[in-house]
């Protein structure tokens, strides 16, 4: 193996852990959109060796005063430590530098729709045709249950005749009938 001419870009590191880690695998759309966040705040084409980790804690303020949330920045930081990893593992880089800790987490958000949200979503289905969707904003709001495990539930889930609580296949969500 011959030493590269040219200093391994963070661009090239990008396609490199798409294309090595991420391919196929359902994190693909998240991870590939997150570390192009990461190759905008950086350069395309800054050498990945340049990359400090005073540079990444640049990343993660920035990041923060746009708005992301702790998890989404650490995930960001995460494609990044992946692309180190990858680079060093194929021999485009020599050392993986050492990265920030990650930043402490608390996602907790509650947000609930207002009775004018809830019956401003159901018009708006009843109004272009859609009344199966009527009933889904129903559902999801009166059990607090979400979108997917909606989507997974069956009525074998459902045991409305002995009103008792069940779980929604492994989800976190316990709907207690009262039927």
């Amino acid at each position: 193996h011959r030493p590269r001419e040219k200093p391994f870009t963070l661009k090239e590191a990008r396609l490199l852990t798409i294309e090595t880690r991420w391919q196929g695998l359902a994190c693909l759309e998240t991870a590939s959109s997150y570390s192009q966040d990461v190759v905008q705040f950086f350069g395309e084409d800054t050498p990945l060796e340049t990359i400090t980790m005073l540079r990444v804690k640049e990343l993660r303020e920035y990041l923060k005063g746009r708005g992301n949330s702790p998890g989404t920045i650490n995930y960001k930081v995460s494609t990044l430590s992946s692309m180190f990893n990858d680079a060093a593992e194929y021999e485009q880089i020599s050392d993986v530098p050492k990265l920030p800790k990650r930043l402490r987490m608390d996602n907790t958000k509650h947000r609930y729709l207002s009775m004018e949200e809830e019956m401003a979503f159901k018009e708006l289905f009843g109004l272009f045709g859609f009344p199966m969707y009527v009933d889904l904003v129903t559902f999801l709001v009166e059990t607090g249950c979400r979108f997917s495990e909606a989507q997974r539930a069956i009525t074998a889930h459902v045991n409305t005749r002995d009103r008792k609580s069940t779980r929604l296949n492994s989800s976190h969500t316990v709907i207690s009938y009262a039927v």
